[in-house]
């Protein structure tokens, strides 16, 4: 039971004993706990070498980290710089974060 836990990425290897101590103390209580956890791993390839498109915020975020961390500066200005540099980012991250309007068809007066 445990090991298929850890291997959904359910449960950590490092919490294998406390697992092991609620499932054989109380089976039920472990399975019906694991059936309905979120998995805490997420397995497989996300990030910049990855085949998959990885969200705006989290692109914006890794690269002004990386920025920061070259000129020794901080979050905002180096989000600045980003977007000077890479202005195809700056308009994805502003669509996605721009307000929707919103529908006041249900206001009379």
């Amino acid at each position: 039971m445990i090991d298929a836990a850890v291997a959904k990425g359910k449960v950590l290897p490092k919490d294998r004993a406390f697992f092991f101590e609620i499932a054989f103390n109380n089976p039920k209580k472990f399975t019906d706990y694991i059936a309905g956890a979120v998995p805490v791993v997420a397995f497989g390839s996300v990030g910049l070498g990855s085949t998959e498109q990885m969200p705006v915020d989290q692109e914006v975020d890794v690269e002004t980290k990386r920025l920061m961390s070259e000129k020794k500066i901080g979050y905002g200005r180096a989000m600045k710089e980003l977007f000077k540099s890479n202005p195809a980012l700056e308009q994805r991250y502003r669509e996605a974060h721009r307000a929707q309007p919103r529908d006041n068809t249900a206001i009379t007066q």
